[in-house]
């Protein structure tokens, strides 16, 4: 451990600038603890981050103003949201130059960064931050057994590591910002006779066993994004789910303009890879969380056209708030609601986008809540329900061919 933390600070002083060599040390380190402690990967990273970001935020020198600033840079999701200085002071009635010295010490702590220096807009370094921030401004935060072998020094510098070696500069988040505060489990009749499934972030280390074991009949993993990326965990866990008997799902990442192209890309990374008792393919129509335009229903229209003659197949559409939106401003393709709905709405019943009738899955929880405590154990994130049973799920797939 010494050893490690030493190397660390000799590549990279600078905690908030760590190099790959110095987060493929972070993140072996992380994988073999978590092995030998024999638990998710998942337990030791929020437990650690939780005490980390928990102690911080009680500094002496931003314990003051460190819970307002951060509630304002919080969604009500629970994800990063960017906030100029003057949006910030005027929130919480903090003058400007103390918000300013919070943020800069909050940054020491690698939990903030400045993404535009001349408008003066910060955020949250990653999303992950903000989930557990989320928690513990709201109180759902439990100190866990504290880690002594790390020492003063070295726990700001790993966690700002094991942060960056979640991130990726290409990922973008699916948010969906209309909700409203939900149970703490829902209702039982909801969840009778309806097949469950999960989404995981890109970056989110799984065991499909485990899940399948837990109950999870299907998922959805990132594929694509744009026209040029493609997530490096897709293979993985495209072989993995099938080898864990989980059905499985494919989805892209909308970004605004080149729909045909980004389809084409989609197609290139999935299309011969995915087999007929495979889900259909996917597409998430939703703000993206980095730099760039939103798609339009115009770009959805295109991309769903050009994804059915590829695939041969209707791909199922995710949406949220956006989607919601643009099919109320103006008329949209007939085609688009004959496509399966995919909706993410955080409330007792999904609300459903003008133009469809009914939801075919239904992502309800981004992981604050869950149908069991059981699988809050092994997963937290994105949960989902198809509106039937698990025969109705692959009856669903076998019709959902062209």
């Amino acid at each position: 451990m010494d050893e490690i933390f030493g190397q660390m600070r000799e590549i990279e002083p600078d905690a908030g600038l760590f190099r790959p060599i110095t987060l493929n040390m972070m993140g072996l380190f992380l994988e073999r603890r978590a092995i030998k402690d024999k638990r998710p990967i998942i337990s030791l990273r929020e437990n650690f981050l939780e005490d980390h970001l928990a102690q911080c935020i009680r500094r002496e020198d931003v314990r003051e103003h460190a819970p307002a600033v951060l509630k304002g840079m919080i969604t009500r999701r629970g994800t990063s949201r960017a906030k100029s200085v003057s949006e910030l002071s005027a929130e919480t009635r903090i003058s400007k130059d103390a918000v300013t010295g919070c943020l800069i010490n909050l940054r020491e702590q690698g939990i903030v960064r400045c993404v535009d220096q001349r408008a003066k807009v910060w955020e949250l370094s990653h999303d992950l931050v903000a989930q557990l921030l989320n928690n513990i401004l709201r109180g759902r935060w439990h100190m866990s057994t504290p880690l002594l072998f790390l020492s003063a020094l070295a726990l700001p510098i790993v966690a700002a590591g094991y942060l960056l070696f979640l991130s990726n500069p290409h990922r973008a988040e699916r948010h969906d910002e209309e909700q409203t505060e939900v149970s703490q489990s829902m209702p039982a009749d909801i969840r009778k006779g309806r097949a469950f499934g999960i989404d995981p972030a890109p970056d989110q280390i799984v065991d499909w066993k485990q899940l399948k074991e837990h109950g999870v009949v299907f998922a959805f993993v990132k594929a694509t994004q744009g026209i040029s990326f493609n997530d490096p965990a897709f293979r993985k866990n495209w072989s993995a789910m099938k080898e864990s008997g989980i059905i499985r799902g494919a989805y892209h990442q909308m970004s605004g303009g080149n729909a045909e192209l980004q389809a084409k890309a989609f197609a290139d990374q999935v299309g011969r890879l995915m087999l007929p008792d495979d889900l259909p393919p996917a597409v998430c129509f939703e703000e993206p969380a980095a730099s760039g335009p939103a798609p339009t229903i115009r770009d959805l229209d295109i991309f769903i056209e050009e994804t059915q003659k590829l695939f041969g197949r209707r791909p199922i559409i995710y949406g949220g708030s956006l989607l919601r939106d643009a099919v109320k401003r103006g008329s949209s393709p007939s085609a688009l609601f004959a496509c399966p709905l995919w909706i993410a709405s955080y409330r007792d019943s999904p609300a459903l986008p003008n133009g469809w009738s009914k939801w075919t899955f239904w992502q309800f929880s981004d992981g604050q809540i869950g149908p069991t405590d059981s699988i809050r154990e092994v997963f937290r994130g994105d949960t989902n329900l198809f509106n039937g049973s698990e025969a109705d799920l692959r009856k669903f797939i076998s019709e959902s061919k062209l």
